[in-house]
C-alpha cells in the first residue's frame, strides 16, 4: 500500500516535510472527507505547478488568488463576505448597543 506522503513525492520530488503536510491538509478534503491516490496525486501536483507559474491558490478551491484578495479567489471571497459581516455583527455589536439602557444619557 502506498502512503501519503509517497504519492505526493511522486508529484512533486523535492517537497518538503511542510509542503506534504500542506498539499494533504490544506489541497484535499482530508480529514473528513475521502481522499483518493488520484486525487491527492492532482492535488500536489496542480499546487506545484501553480507555485512553479507565481500563481498562488485559494484557500478554499482550485482557483487562483483574485487580486486584492488575501489567500481567496472571487468566488469564495463573494460567498464568505456576507457570512464575515453576519459573523462579525453577532459577535462584536457596536458600543451603542453595549450600553446599557438606564444610564444612557446620564453623565
Amino acid at each position: 500500500m502506498t502512503s501519503a506522503a509517497q504519492i505526493i513525492l511522486a508529484a512533486i520530488p523535492d517537497a518538503t516535510g511542510d509542503d506534504i503536510e500542506h498539499v494533504l491538509w490544506a489541497r484535499t478534503p482530508f480529514p473528513v472527507g475521502r481522499v483518493t491516490a488520484q486525487s491527492l496525486y492532482r492535488a500536489a501536483s496542480g499546487w506545484a505547478r501553480a507555485g512553479r507559474n507565481g500563481i498562488q491558490l485559494c484557500d478554499h478551491c482550485r482557483n487562483p488568488v483574485a487580486p486584492g484578495r488575501k489567500n481567496e479567489c472571487d468566488g469564495c471571497g463573494s460567498a464568505l463576505d456576507g457570512f464575515r459581516a453576519e459573523s462579525h455583527a453577532k459577535w462584536f455589536p457596536t458600543a451603542a448597543a453595549l450600553t446599557p439602557a438606564s444610564s444612557a444619557g446620564k453623565e
